[in-house]
């Protein structure tokens, strides 16, 4: 999430604000609600189907925010890769090694199929490697979700997700209203450390929260720890989107939701800290 560096707010800003924050609250409290009922009461095999439409939608988002490029990525063979690689975290015999391979394969077998004038040649290069790029950026990643959920059970989704939640909302709302120093100006200019620090303070007392309500047998400091951690790897997803939106002169992925922009803006957060919190819970146990 983008903070702004503070500066004297007039009335009309307020009013704007209030606004915003009135419709970013309806829809999160809307798409949390389904979030949550997925989550806690869908079977695995009906999780993971919602997990997929989040994720093809977010990778078209992704491959729109290039599409008037120069070098437009082949988008049915984005798609056909992404459900390669969420088949190998649904099914033990297909194996991320053989999709990685079978990606290689398909993306130099493309166009020498469909690309029949020299002038679309030239592009040929980038077009591949945004088309490889939006997969691994969205769906190899976000699967991880399934694999936490299945291997550990919901309420560790839940500490993932209040973590990585809690943590945004104080480095968007400190940040925008008291942040002064720039973070990442080339990447977000309106990223302050003031909110990037509030963020990890909150990430923090959000694990006190969760290991106290939902997972009392994990130890205290080992969570609050974690989700400092988390919540770093969450920043740095969030800056990598925002340079993807940058290089392509927009500002939101899409306008699908309301106060919010588009989902991939929504997982933008934890495309780096879904899978290092699998691996963590998987190579170093919390409890």
């Amino acid at each position: 999430m983008d903070n702004r560096l503070a500066g004297g707010p007039s009335a009309s800003y307020w009013g704007i604000v209030k606004k915003t924050i009135k419709e970013r609250f309806l829809v999160a409290i809307i798409f949390m609600g389904v979030l949550f009922l997925a989550i806690e009461y869908f079977p695995d095999l009906g999780f993971f189907c919602v997990l997929q439409i989040l994720i093809i939608i977010s990778l078209f988002e992704f491959y729109n925010l290039f599409k008037e490029s120069k070098n437009p990525p082949y988008q049915l063979l984005g798609l056909l890769i992404s459900l390669m690689i969420s088949a190998s975290f649904l099914f033990d015999a297909v194996t991320l090694e053989m999709v990685l391979l079978s990606s290689l394969f398909l993306a130099a077998v493309y166009p020498l199929i469909f690309l029949r004038k020299a002038n679309t040649l030239a592009p040929f290069a980038n077009a591949v490697a945004l088309t490889l790029l939006g997969p691994l950026f969205v769906n190899l990643t976000i699967n991880h979700f399934y694999f936490l959920r299945l291997e550990k059970g919901a309420d560790y989704v839940y500490f993932l997700m209040i973590v990585v939640i809690c943590g945004d909302s104080a480095s968007y709302f400190i940040g925008k209203f008291w942040g002064k120093h720039q973070l990442a100006p080339k990447a977000s200019p309106r990223k302050t450390w003031e909110g990037t620090f509030a963020g990890f303070v909150f990430a923090g007392l959000s694990a006190l929260f969760v290991q106290q309500v939902l997972i009392p047998e994990i130890f205290l400091w080992k969570a609050v720890v974690v989700a400092v951690l988390v919540n770093v790897f969450a920043q740095i997803g969030d800056l990598l989107e925002s340079l993807f939106k940058r290089a392509a002169g927009r500002k939101d992925s899409s306008k699908i939701l309301a106060g919010h922009g588009g989902f991939l803006d929504r997982i933008d957060s934890f495309v780096l800290a879904a899978p290092f919190f699998y691996y963590i819970l998987k190579y170093f146990p919390l409890n």
